[in-house]
């Protein structure tokens, strides 16, 4: 999933205001997506909440199996409690499964919830399947998006779930199972989903990416799917119910839907990353031409094959959209406005960065991006502290500055979760019913990383 600088120096757990991995660049395919919703005003300081988690202020968890396991994103339901999809590896037969949680406000598993606070989802065979990204529908619904394999290649999947935590067997195939292949043309090759919402008319909308070649190799174009409420296509939506855009080698990370159900995606082109892209839809699929140039709005702001890319993306109460990813090494923090221009109130020129948040000259990303009532802004990603990767956390006012009442400096970073200081990443973030954040992510436990939530008061 990611490239990792592994070190097996055991410390303990370290919380910094300020610490930074010689050139830690991951890849990722996270996860927050986010409408226009209400979300508390944040109430935190920057530093672990110890009445979650039994003492802690965090939860580590794994599969059965020696490899990797992750917490990719999450959504709170209308009691509070979390629900976090990532995956974990069961060992042989069944190598890596989509896992769905569901934890108390106090980090104990809900075993109301699948019968022990945890659901996992294995498609067929040997094959291994990926979460990227959830949501909650009016009915309380758990929909979860990501890929499923099938032989050598994948298809994109969503999943409904009950609130008990069993498949509905009313959505999809009659199996609580939903998945799509060959959007770009390119049918039994590679098809993912990356975020998913649901609009005011409670159609499901999934971004992700579908490879467009079969013959030369991986050739994504990003995509945007819309299924009804039972779990088929949309055909009102392109004509089809999916829609195909940006070009070869482009990519959407992330979604977000204003009010009147127009979509806008976030992500990259260029097989080396190359630049930021933020897309805009009409609500029937089609692109809003007087969104930016065409329908997209490009950033590249550095020399040519410097990398650049959006991971996630939200709206704030203006309509203007945050986007968090990276750019040169550092964090990068956008602020278009419902336009697709770059907002020059915010930040410089529109764009904030950051770098060193965990003291290392290493690089520094956002993954995920929240914005509360008061347009204040959370990002949560990883830093480089010289040796291997912190969690990071940056909280900005709405003009762009560090707010500086958040953990003394504007940030805070976590190492050592797992054990071993080696490596800790969040790949999404999340607002409580108290205001307080939620993170997901992983940590290195010595020989394999495992998932973690950590809350922050």
């Amino acid at each position: 999933m990611k490239g990792y600088l592994w070190s097996f120096l055991i410390l303990p757990l370290i919380i910094s205001c300020g610490a930074k991995v010689d050139d830690l660049d991951f890849d990722l395919n996270p996860t927050s997506e986010k409408e226009v919703e209400e979300i508390p005003k944040i109430t935190t300081v920057g530093s672990l909440d110890v009445t979650f988690g039994g003492g802690d202020g965090y939860v580590v968890t794994s599969g059965s199996g020696a490899g990797d396991d992750d917490m990719k994103a999450s959504a709170i339901d209308s009691n509070g409690k979390l629900v976090v999809v990532g995956e974990v590896d069961e060992g042989a037969p069944n190598n890596v499964d989509i896992a769905i949680w569901r934890f108390n406000t106090d980090g104990s598993l809900d075993t109301s919830f699948g019968g022990t606070g945890q659901v996992t989802f294995h498609s067929s065979g040997t094959y291994s399947d990926y979460a990227n990204a959830v949501t909650i529908d009016s009915n309380g619904k758990i929909l979860v998006t990501g890929s499923v394999e099938v032989s050598s290649n994948s298809d994109m999947v969503v999943l409904r779930f009950n609130s008990d935590g069993s498949l509905d067997t009313t959505f999809g195939g009659g199996d609580g199972v939903f998945t799509h292949d060959g959007a770009a043309g390119a049918p039994g090759e590679f098809d993912s989903g990356s975020g998913i919402a649901v609009d005011s008319n409670q159609k499901i909308v999934v971004a992700g990416h579908s490879d467009s070649d079969p013959t030369a190799g991986l050739v994504f174009k990003a995509t945007a799917w819309r299924l009804n409420s039972d779990g088929t296509l949309d055909t009102s939506f392109d004509g089809i119910g999916y829609s195909v855009f940006g070009g070869d080698n482009s990519l959407t990370n992330s979604l977000a839907l204003d009010t009147s159900n127009n979509i806008f995606l976030g992500g990259y082109r260029g097989v080396m990353q190359d630049d930021i892209r933020l897309w805009k839809l009409n609500s029937n699929g089609s692109p809003d031409t007087s969104f930016g140039t065409s329908g997209v709005a490009i950033y590249d702001g550095h020399a040519f094959m410097v990398a650049e890319a959006s991971y996630d993306i939200t709206l704030d109460s203006d309509g203007n959209i945050l986007v968090a990813g990276k750019g040169n090494g550092d964090l990068a923090l956008l602020r278009y406005t419902s336009a697709g221009v770059l907002d020059i109130t915010f930040g410089t020129g529109g764009v904030v960065t950051h770098d060193n948040a965990a003291g290392g000259n290493g690089g520094d990303q956002g993954n995920a991006v929240i914005v509360d009532h008061e347009g204040n802004i959370l990002v949560a990603g990883q830093s480089g502290n010289g040796t291997n990767g912190d969690l990071a956390v940056w909280k900005f006012l709405p003009d762009g500055s560090l707010d500086t009442d958040f953990a003394g400096v504007g940030y805070m970073t976590i190492d050592g979760t797992g054990g071993p200081s080696v490596h800790d990443d969040a790949l999404g973030i999340n607002l409580d019913q108290s205001g307080h954040i939620i993170v997901t992510g992983l940590t290195y436990n010595g020989s394999d990383n495992d998932a973690v939530i950590w809350k922050i008061k």
